[in-house]
């Protein structure tokens, strides 16, 4: 039995992956199971396409010239603003309840009036 061949039947035994590297130990290639990279790249599709679905086509393509770092900046500053709007607008509905609730409150008070008793 060949290396290979040896290194193919663990990886089927153990489910586990394997990782080739060159003669300095940089990573060159993985082996890994077939329907488990099958089940990678079909998952990695699907998120893709609804992630692609999720964004506006009217924003600006992602730059391929920003880091991790300003990418993930941008993305949380991105949400920042998006919780910061979703909280003003729950103030807003939230101010307009009170208002609505005052109202008949007020009103509800006009219809009784209360005498002292000498």
């Amino acid at each position: 039995m060949s290396k290979l061949e040896k290194i193919l039947s663990l990886v089927k035994k153990t489910g586990d992956k394997y990782i080739i590297a060159d003669e300095a130990g940089d990573p060159q290639a993985v082996i890994m199971d077939f329907n488990e990279y099958e089940l990678l790249t079909t998952t990695f599709g699907d998120f893709e396409a609804s992630f692609s679905d999720f964004c506006d086509e009217e924003e600006e393509p992602t730059h391929p010239s920003l880091t991790e770092k300003e990418m993930l900046a941008k993305i949380n500053r991105e949400l920042n603003e998006w919780h910061e709007s979703q909280e003003a607008e729950k103030v807003q509905e939230l101010e307009q309840e009170l208002k609505a609730d005052n109202r008949s409150f007020e009103e509800e008070e006009d219809r009784y009036y209360l005498e002292p008793i000498d």
